[in-house]
């Protein structure tokens, strides 16, 4: 294509060549043709530099038809529109522009993508902030009719119902101030001023004020419409009428105990003061019945206050006041304030009994007499409906109400103090009016605790091992026999894990024994003594005697008998669990039963090799018993019992039976050498921090040590004794066969996803865990009170006295068990921070156990 222009004068001449199409003329340039606020209170076109509080205001021209009209605010973009076919454009932005200055423009854009130049900026301004009212006020309210004219104070009278009022402002010039008036009719607006320079103002009111209270209050607007939320409240009282009567506000009675008069109440004040308010500048003059009392004017603010010169009698009084102003007028009279003057104390009061309900010894304490009550229960007589006040050696301790036959009754909110006490009564009438103290009563608080007991011994007398438990071990006698030391002829409270089982009574030199008259359960027990002496007093806890009850016969796992051509031998490894004592000797053995000359023997193969790493192997060793006879082989646990006998032929190769988890280590099979040499690859733990690992498809025995240890990848089969330290253990699946973590505060780590652990149905395979890590696997816990109270830590990370278990975790499910007891639910308290964490809290009805959750994680309590 090409283009031929042609000058005025009638020559021509040729353009380049270009293709079809195109074009390379630019549009002309556009322009704003204005701009519209549909928002607010103020709407209808916004003038050049002018102001809005509408952010999304629509702005308009005109242009070529089917051209591109972008829209851009301060240099920037905020959209585009089409020019019509009548050649007109609008747009309205999106999204709201932002407070400020803006400077519009425009430019157009042909179908061939030429642009035009940019139009001139619409300029403008968005406020959308309301005028500062912080000074918004009414200074003054000018009366100008009647006598007395001038300033009218906020709270004071005016007979003026067209006052002229006038006031301050931080406002710019211009902006407007709209006066609102509340009245008896409700809130209305009486008209606008405009600020001046410096923010002053002034506006006549035109409409008549109501005769009553009004209250102005002043709106600020600025040119964009933006208002203040109403502010300068400012209060006058028009008045056109003659006075209105007084108000008797308060009647204060200032003898005995000070207070404020209620309509109808007795008084022991017999020139009482009255206090109220009228008409300021007002006399209020008051009376009694028909006698004038007494006259005093009300101050500025209409208050007023007046004390009879003369005491009133005794007896029923109906004090009323009347107001007059400075004309001789005369309201009406106020209202009557009723009271009765009781100058007359009650008569002495009475001590009847003081009972104790605390400890063994209950019932009538004797005056001078001792209890180890520090908060018994007082009761006597005293004028019927009177205050009752009681002292302890002259300092007041309480007071109560006695009822309409005079009876009362008081318990100490706070204990009293070990000691003599001497508790004295007062009464005090309605009036205020108090009688003479009481006879005193006097007696002695003695709640020191008796000393606290001790357990000497624990005797098991079940076979086959018997006498003294040592503390911290397991024995298969479920009724021990208990003995100490306590206070001569005290009782001793016996207690397992803090929970009372048995009361017995020491003799004269202080000895006493106990045996349980039912079995004690199944596992651990932590058996403490306390004594109680006679008054009730009960002393602290002994130290604790703990131990396990272990009835069962060991559980068959894995180990070896070798039998010789000629002699007998014999090899194990045992795992003994970490021990304060180093010397400490597992009670473990090995019961071989043969047949020699038609009479049954027992062998017995005592372990006695302990050693600090947790493993006890035996030496080869020439047994005496004659090659060739058939023998049966047994093992015996710590706590005496015994495996089922497993026979065993007499030949070269390995026989391999079950041992007790908890007491034998757990091995893989091996195979005899020619030199009677057996390898044994069992994982024991060292003296220092160490990292056991398991391994998959085995069941595999890992032993910690007197340091913190990590056991990793625990999972089928596999069987788990921490240390002395404080333990992690990562766990992958739940199907392992036991995790202990000994000593310390040991932690569970749930390291597999979806898992589900149980405590109360894993029961025992679980213990000595104080801490669960759910991880970040969608884990769940499920636990009860009772799984808290055995397997927590008292105050471990509150010191509260609770028993408290910890759960963490990056998510994951907590169930919160139910139990057999009524206390064994749960109810959530308030949360806790421990070391930057916050954890949800939860206790048991009880009180005892605590259990604190990490946020993150999920509880449902069932």
């Amino acid at each position: 294509m090409t283009f031929e222009q042609t000058n005025v004068t009638p020559h021509a001449s040729i353009a380049p060549a270009m293709s079809a199409g195109a074009s390379t003329f630019a549009p002309l340039p556009p322009s704003v043709g204005g701009a519209a606020d549909d928002a607010g209170d103020i709407l209808g076109s916004i003038a050049p530099g002018g102001v809005t509080d509408d952010r999304q205001p629509e702005f308009r021209g005109q242009g070529t038809p089917g051209d591109t009209i972008v829209i851009r605010d301060n240099g920037t973009e905020i959209g585009t529109t089409e020019v019509a076919e009548d050649g007109t454009w609008t747009f309205t932005p999106s999204t709201d522009l932002l407070e400020g200055l803006h400077a519009i423009t425009i430019v157009a854009r042909d179908s061939s993508g030429n642009e035009s130049a940019p139009s001139p900026a619409f300029n403008f301004e968005i406020d959308v902030t309301p005028p500062d009212a912080s000074r918004l006020a009414i200074t003054s309210v000018a009366d100008n009719v009647g006598g007395v004219t001038g300033n009218v104070a906020s709270g004071a009278t005016t007979d003026d119902t067209h006052p002229l009022l006038s006031g301050i402002s931080t406002g710019v010039p211009g902006h407007t101030v709209t006066v609102m008036v509340r009245d008896a009719a409700g809130t209305r607006e009486l008209g606008q001023a405009t600020i001046g320079e410096n923010g002053q103002w002034t506006f006549q009111v035109d409409t008549p004020l109501a005769v009553g209270q009004n209250t102005f209050t002043l709106v600020e607007r600025d040119a964009a419409g933006n208002e203040t939320m109403p502010t300068g409240r400012y209060t006058v009282n028009v008045v056109t009428d003659k006075p209105s009567a007084p108000v008797i506000e308060s009647v204060f009675d200032d003898v005995g105990t000070p207070h404020m008069l209620q309509p109808g109440e007795a008084t022991d004040d017999a020139r009482p003061t009255l206090a109220g308010r009228a008409q300021a500048s007002h006399t209020v003059k008051f009376y009694d019945g028909s006698t004038l009392l007494g006259q005093v004017v009300a101050d500025a603010s209409g208050k007023w206050s007046f004390t009879p010169l003369a005491n009133l009698a005794e007896g029923a009084h109906g004090i009323t006041a009347t107001s007059t102003n400075p004309l001789g007028q005369t309201s009406e009279a106020s209202g009557s304030w009723n009271f009765v003057v009781d100058t007359t104390p009650p008569a002495k009061p009475t001590i009847v009994s003081v009972v104790d309900d605390v400890g063994s010894i209950v019932g009538n304490v004797a005056l001078n007499g001792t209890t180890d009550d520090a908060r018994p229960d007082f009761s006597g007589k005293a004028e019927p409906n009177s205050t009752v006040v009681i002292y302890d050696k002259g300092v007041k301790l309480a007071q109560v109400q006695a009822d309409a036959s005079g009876n009362w009754s008081w318990t100490p909110a706070t204990a009293l103090g070990n000691g003599v006490h001497a508790i004295t009564v007062t009464a005090v009438d309605k009036a205020g009016n108090a009688s003479v103290a009481s006879d005193a009563f006097g007696f002695t608080v003695a709640t020191t605790p008796p000393g606290k007991p001790t357990i000497v011994s624990v005797i098991d007398d079940v076979e086959a091992i018997t006498g003294a438990i040592a503390s911290g071990t397991t024995t298969n006698d479920a009724k021990p026999t208990f003995s100490g030391k306590a206070d001569a002829n005290g009782t001793v409270i016996i207690y397992d894990k803090g929970v009372e089982i048995d009361r017995v009574q020491a003799n004269a030199s202080g000895n006493w024994t106990y045996t349980p008259a039912k079995a004690l359960g199944e596992g651990a027990h932590s058996i403490t003594v306390a004594g109680a002496d006679q008054a009730g007093n009960t002393s602290a806890p002994s130290g604790a005697f703990e131990f396990t009850v272990d009835t069962a016969p060991p559980v068959l796992a894995q180990g070896g008998i070798y039998l010789s051509y000629a002699h007998l031998w014999y090899w194990w490894a045992l795992d003994i669990p970490v021990a304060e004592n180093p010397g400490v000797k597992d009670a473990a053995r090995v019961v071989i039963r043969y047949v020699e000359n038609n009479i049954e023997k027992d062998y017995y193969l005592q372990v006695t090799e302990g050693h600090r790493d947790g493993t006890i192997t035996s030496v080869w060793r020439d047994l005496p018993i004659p090659a060739g006879i058939p023998i049966k082989v047994a093992f015996e646990d710590a706590a005496g019992n015994l495996t089922a006998f497993v026979s065993v032929p007499v030949n070269k190769t390995s026989h391999f039976w079950a041992y007790p988890a908890g007491t034998f280590g757990v091995f893989e099979p091996v195979e005899m050498t020619d030199d009677n040499i057996i390898d044994s690859p069992a994982q024991v733990y060292t003296e220092s921090d160490e990292t056991f690992i398991a391994r998959l498809g085995f069941a595999d025995r890992l032993a910690g040590g007197a340091d913190n240890d990590t056991f990793m990848k625990v999972g089928t089969g596999d069987t788990v004794h921490g240390g002395a330290g404080d333990d992690v253990i990562r766990v992958h699946s739940g199907d392992f066969a036991h995790i202990d973590g000994g000593l310390g505060i040991d932690t569970l780590v749930m390291h597999g996803k979806a898992m589900h652990i149980d405590l109360s149905a894993l029961g025992p395979k679980v213990q000595g865990v104080e801490k669960f890590d759910l991880g970040s696997g969608g884990n769940t816990l499920a636990l009860s009170t009772h799984d808290v109270l055995a397997g927590g830590a008292r105050d471990m990370v509150v010191a509260d006295g609770k028993v408290q278990m910890l759960v963490n975790g990056a998510n994951g499910e907590v169930d919160l068990l139910g139990g057999t007891h009524g206390d064994d639910g749960w109810t959530q308290g308030s949360n806790a921070t421990v070391g930057g964490v916050t954890y949800h809290v939860y206790t048991n009805l009880a009180g005892t156990a605590e259990l604190l959750v990490e946020d993150k994680v999920h509880v449902t309590i069932l």
